[in-house]
């Protein structure tokens, strides 16, 4: 590595360093702003940047997201890599390359499962490390008509992120809810989860306080979302879609695999989620991913 740059890992509690970090992200890394996400409390000791500075600017960054995943039923310790981006100047000098190594070393003894969501212009770099890329699946109900029928009046509340009662609530729900899924999911993600919450659905988190849970629900033209359910409890998708006002909704589309829940007539469609994400590259259980499957979208990073 050549002088002019300088290495730092795990630096959350360095405001100097930290403070270059939210600096960096929206140059390097489409706009994304970390700084309200740390200010409300959301950088937790699982994500981990790893980062390359030339004097007191980072110019390349891959960070550490320290995870317990599901995978067909058992539970592990994983890495997924996040926020890897070089600033265009320094680009082409293999300092994406250096940091993934680091990170790969430094783990090495610690977890087999490495994941991570890419986008068109990787295809050809993740594999150099060994990762290999995975295709996914999207459920989808079309089959509506049980559920049309009068609807009973449902109580719910939409979670504002800024009120700290409402943050205080969703950190209680989400340290202790089951994954949404047996054949690869993730448990105790709210730091990834409330990404999303502040930055990109802040007005899609109901709260129903009825069984104690958190639906994430987006209406996109006819189609339904169901990005994400957190419940510590079992939570019955039937009974809900019973009780939802789905007028002029034609499908409803899962943001992860609903394996777990009493839904039947599921549609399998695998060109939804390669058309509109960025694809999932794993390395060190590829075989064990052997039957349909969605990562939890609002998991990923």
């Amino acid at each position: 590595m050549q002088k002019e740059f300088t290495f730092y890992k795990n630096y959350r509690e360095k405001e100097k360093l930290r403070e270059a970090f939210f600096q960096f992200t929206p140059k390097a890394l489409y706009g994304a702003d970390f700084r309200l996400w740390y200010q409300l409390g959301f950088w937790e000791n699982s994500y981990i940047p790893y980062s390359f500075f030339k004097d007191e600017i980072i110019v390349s960054n891959a960070s550490v997201c320290e995870m317990k995943i599901i995978l067909n039923g058992q539970e592990f310790d994983a890495v997924q890599l996040a926020t890897v981006g070089t600033l265009p100047e320094y680009q082409h000098q293999g300092l994406s390359r250096k940091l993934i190594e680091h990170i790969l070393e430094d783990y090495k003894s610690k977890t087999s499962f490495f994941f991570l969501f890419g986008n068109e212009n990787v295809l050809d770099f993740y594999p150099k490390f060994g990762f290999r890329k995975i295709e996914e699946s999207c459920f989808v109900c079309k089959n509506l008509s049980p559920f049309r029928r009068n609807k009973s009046s449902l109580n719910f509340q939409i979670l504002n992120v800024n009120s700290e009662k409402d943050r205080i609530l969703f950190r209680k729900i989400t340290s202790s809810a089951k994954s949404t899924t047996n054949r690869f999911g993730v448990i105790q993600y709210e730091f990834i989860l409330s990404f999303y919450w502040i930055y990109v659905y802040p007005e899609n988190f109901y709260y129903f306080p009825e069984n104690d849970s958190i639906l994430v629900l987006h209406l996109d033209k006819k189609v339904l979302w169901i990005y994400d359910i957190l419940c510590r409890d079992s939570f019955s998708i039937s009974k809900f879609l019973l009780d939802w006002n789905l007028e002029d909704i034609e499908e409803i589309r899962f943001g992860f695999c609903p394996d777990r829940f009493d839904l039947l007539n599921l549609e399998i469609k695998n060109d939804i989620i390669t058309q509109t994400d960025s694809p999932l590259f794993v390395k060190g259980f590829q075989s064990a991913l052997k039957s349909t499957f969605l990562f939890p979208m609002l998991a990923r990073t």
